[in-house]
């Protein structure tokens, strides 16, 4: 009976650990078949980071996916920081408006009692030759 090359990582609880099939240091790691059933290896991570021992395949489907989930999220990101910068620029010209404003009101209601005592002096100089 032939087993096939391609393992999955599993991880077991830390009472669980057994020794590495190679430097029978104790490891988490186990190396298990498809089926889950069949065929499996205790390896540290030490080895499975080795080259020469194993190699992960990888799904270029998967991996393109996942490329581009980040890009969107990056883009989100971005979009986010631009609509706050447009708030922030927003919020400061409602505030120079409100601001005008308030000049323009004060200096109305200056003209405003400006006139009212040209108009009162007015009639007091009328009320006088009279």
């Amino acid at each position: 009976m032939s087993f096939a090359n391609i393992y999955h990582l599993r991880r077991v609880a830390e009472a669980s650990a057994k020794p590495c099939e190679i430097c029978y240091k104790p490891t988490t790691a186990v190396l298990i078949t498809a089926d889950n059933k069949t065929d499996f290896f205790y390896a540290c991570l030490g080895h499975l980071k080795d080259k020469g021992f194993a190699s992960p395949i990888i799904d270029e489907k998967e991996a393109a996916a996942k490329k581009r989930k980040e890009e969107l999220e990056q883009e989100v990101e971005r979009v986010k920081k631009e609509f706050e910068e447009k708030q922030k620029k927003k919020e400061k010209e409602k505030a120079k408006e409100q601001e005008g404003k308030k000049g323009k009101e004060k200096d109305e209601e200056k003209k405003d009692k400006a006139s009212s005592t040209k108009n009162e002096k007015e009639k007091e100089d009328e009320d006088g030759k009279v």
